[in-house]
């Protein structure tokens, strides 16, 4: 199972800002950030923070490990673009009386 806490605290070593500044840029304290490194889990309203912060998309390690366990929660763009019916382009001709005729190309 995927540890947040270490994630964040892989980014943060990568990062190389001491400990205070990294919480700083977190929104949290430094006792707090400490204590996120040993969680197994995380509010995502706060990872998402944390990401929006960092700059660094900690929900990827999520969906990475969900495409390991269970490819079919996804679907390529490529296999639905392809079970889309194609468009086609329709002219119709319709008849208006002259004011609205006027009021449609006023419109444009």
């Amino acid at each position: 199972m995927i540890q947040i806490g270490e994630i964040l605290h892989s980014d943060y070593q990568r990062s190389g800002m001491q400990a205070q500044v990294y919480a700083d840029k977190l929104g949290i304290t430094r006792a707090n950030l400490y204590s996120i490194f040993r969680r197994n889990s995380i509010d995502t309203h706060q990872l998402l923070q944390f990401s929006l912060r960092t700059g660094t998309n900690f929900f990827k390690v999520f969906n990475e490990f969900l495409r390991n366990e269970n490819p079919a929660l996804f679907v390529e763009e490529d296999s639905v673009e392809s079970k889309r019916a194609p468009k086609r382009s329709v002219m119709i001709e319709v008849e208006v009386s002259e004011a609205e005729y006027q009021k449609l190309r006023n419109k444009q």
